[in-house]
């Protein structure tokens, strides 16, 4: 017998229930983090589970209605779309075989009738670098290549980790060292507040777009809602902190989430050594793998290279998923948004009428 489930993170208690059964605890997958990018839409998870197993699909529902371009167009305003939040995510199941072909078959068929019922015009999702989760959602979703990710292996410790750097890597790291500088956990108001500046003067030299400068709020709620599973790491010189970074902790795995640094200062290779400690600080406290991410502008730009830096052979592979859900509607929306005038920031964006 199959059992379907829309959960949202106030039935927090039936929301974890749903994760056990699927096998999946990451950090990206719990209420809590959902929560943060309320703002964006409404945070859900969709659950198909037989009595032995669980498929679970956390995401964001968005209203159309606050899109400019629908101005006078109330009945396109009722239409909504499906994203996962910053980060990844996706669809998880740790069932294999033919119980894994029964929740997939069955999830196709109950999402089918939640989306029609909802108006769901399309679907993004952001699958797991760690998880292959994108594997069996080719059946239900287009699934292609993004980028490659950086994972640090944490075996055998500071000694291998510190073996499996670049040279040169290894070379700014005593640098480092050598120019005095510090590495610790931030602990304080004081260390927050720091780390704030650092971060936003590091999307102002990047001229990121506007979503990226979270606000203080943000940074409060990601405190309060997620507690001991964020940590920050700080580099200090003379007493000033010099680079900061929020890391998010999973039972198995360590994510880096935002970070940034003093322009003026980089030249004693602060980031270095503070990606180079928190491995260490994650390998000490048992975590298998440090997932750094990847570029930023392009999948092979400094920011990949950078993080490349720390494991030449660690890459995951990061893959997204679309949908489109209701073709006429979306092709509708597509016709709006290019007639509004506008100049598309870019083409290849999807959904395309957000673009």
């Amino acid at each position: 017998m199959i059992k379907t489930s829309l959960i949202t993170p106030e039935l927090k208690s039936e929301w974890y229930r749903l994760l056990a059964k699927a096998g999946v605890s990451d950090v990206y997958y719990l209420p809590e983090y959902l929560e943060l990018y309320r703002q964006e839409g409404e945070p859900l998870l969709f659950a198909v589970e037989t009595e032995k197993d669980c498929l679970v699909y956390p995401f964001l529902k968005r209203s159309l209605a606050n899109l400019t371009f629908l101005d006078g167009y109330s009945q396109l305003k009722e239409y909504v779309d499906l994203i996962s939040p910053y980060g990844y995510g996706g669809h998880y199941t740790s069932a294999k075989g033919e119980e894994l072909r029964i929740l997939v078959k069955s999830f196709q068929e109950e999402f089918n009738r939640y989306s029609s019922k909802e108006r769901v015009v399309s679907q993004f999702v952001r699958f797991h670098p760690l998880l292959d989760n994108h594997v069996y959602a080719r059946e239900f979703l287009d699934v292609t290549f993004n980028r490659p990710t950086i994972t640090i292996d944490l075996r055998g410790g500071r000694e291998e980790i510190w073996k499996r750097l670049t040279s040169s890597n290894r070379n700014r790291i005593r640098k480092a060292v050598k120019g005095g500088l510090l590495f610790r956990e931030g602990k304080t108001e004081k260390d927050w507040r720091n780390f704030l500046c650092l971060y936003y003067l590091t999307m102002k030299a990047k001229q990121a777009d506007l979503y990226y400068f979270f606000n203080s709020d943000y940074f409060r709620k990601l405190r309060v809602g997620l507690k001991d599973k964020v940590r920050l790491f700080l580099v200090e010189k003379d007493g000033l902190t010099i680079a900061a970074a929020v890391f998010l902790c999973s039972d198995r795995y360590l994510h880096y989430h935002l970070g940034g640094s003093d322009p003026t200062m980089l030249e004693f290779a602060p980031n270095n050594l503070l990606f180079f400690e928190v491995a260490c600080w994650a390998a000490e406290h048992n975590r298998l793998k440090l997932h750094l991410g990847g570029g930023y502008e392009s999948p092979y730009d400094d920011l990949y290279r950078f993080k490349k830096g720390f494991n030449r052979e660690g890459s995951s592979s990061f893959f997204v998923g679309s949908r489109i859900d209701n073709r006429k509607i979306y092709d509708l929306l597509v016709q709006k948004r290019l007639a509004w005038g506008k100049e598309l920031k870019q083409p290849n964006f999807f959904p395309l009428y957000r673009g």
